[in-house]
């Protein structure tokens, strides 16, 4: 399943490159780093392949809590994008030592899970999490709730293309 949405997103890729218009818009910013802590091994391969479709971040990976802990105290990743639901630490647990912290204190921490009743959505705005992500998400769009969440500033800045008459 996961080979068919890498193709359709490689896909999409593709088209983007081929297609820039001269009124057509682009999200420019600094490459940014960012920690993936998930236990399930497709969900991080999910969204490290929608996160580079769509940005030129690099993206860490770590599959337990203590592996997130420590990925993010030596790498100091701009943002850390967290499950909820993972055995040994889970992500409340995780999200509570990174917050601790003096090393990872203030990396934005954001939670993805598919665990949407309303008790769990309450107990996780109650961390010291920016945001939460639910699952499902919108590949296409990941990267935009990153950036929302996150407060990262980004600019617009338009192509242009020079026609032949302009070029002469």
């Amino acid at each position: 399943m996961f080979e068919i949405v890498r193709r359709g997103l490689n896909k999409v890729k593709q088209d983007r490159n081929k297609q820039i218009l001269p009124s057509e818009r682009s999200i420019v910013m600094a490459t940014k780093k960012l920690l993936l802590i998930d236990d399930n091994k497709d969900n991080r391969v999910l969204v490290k392949y929608a996160l580079e479709i769509n940005t030129d971040w690099k993206i860490l990976m770590a599959s337990n809590g203590v592996e997130g802990i420590t990925k993010a105290e030596w790498e100091r990743p701009d943002a850390i994008i967290l499950d909820f639901i993972m055995p040994g630490l889970d992500g409340i647990t995780v999200c509570e030592v990174l917050k601790s912290n003096l090393f990872t204190c203030s990396i934005p921490i954001i939670f993805m899970t598919a665990m949407v009743h309303p008790c769990v959505l309450t107990r996780l705005e109650t961390t010291l999490a920016e945001g939460i992500i639910t699952k499902p998400f919108d590949p296409m769009n990941l990267h935009s709730q990153i950036i929302n969440i996150c407060q990262w500033e980004f600019t617009q800045h338009q192509y242009t293309s020079r026609t032949n008459d302009e070029a002469a």
